[in-house]
């Protein structure tokens, strides 16, 4: 298991990932990065799109051969439901106790985007100030609450040299 990364900003994250080149995921819940909202889930998205695009521009800057994700993690459902939100006020809504996590993968670590576990959602978001990033929603039964369906979304910054 990858250890979190407990560091005060996402350059530091992505700086930290660069210097341990054998770890293929390393991540860190916007909790521990300084200047977070602690308590206010209202502001965990913000702050969690804000972290991850900074590290994407760290990692650019860096010329890191990297992925950067930030994983948002929804409230469980009682069966698939798909996107039910059209604002990112919506999301924020859905969201459950558990802070979003920025995460840094290498080739070998990157989740399967393609798996039927995830949907493209990207055009559901504004793409402006998201650049080139990819979203996701992910669904799955889950394995530690039987009858219940686990729910993510991802944004997604890979580079071109890494499988999409």
């Amino acid at each position: 298991m990858t250890p979190r990364l407990e560091l005060r900003n996402p350059t530091e994250i992505v700086r930290a990932f660069r210097d341990q080149p054998d770890s293929t995921r390393s991540g860190t819940h916007i909790d521990w990065i300084t200047g977070n909202p602690k308590k206010t889930t209202e502001k965990w998205v913000t702050f969690g799109i804000a972290a991850f695009l900074e590290a994407v521009r760290d990692r650019d800057a860096l010329q890191l051969d990297a992925t950067i994700a930030l994983e948002i993690f929804l409230r469980m459902r009682e069966h698939p439901v798909g996107v039910d939100f059209s604002t990112l006020e919506e999301l924020v809504t859905q969201l459950s106790h558990t802070p979003p996590e920025l995460i840094a993968y290498r080739l070998g670590g990157i989740p399967n985007w393609a798996h039927e576990d995830f949907v493209e959602v990207t055009d559901r978001f504004t793409r402006a100030y998201l650049g080139s990033t990819r979203v996701f929603l992910q669904e799955w039964w889950s394995d530690d609450e039987p009858g219940s369906v686990d729910r993510r979304v991802w944004l997604v910054s890979s580079l071109d040299r890494q499988t999409r």
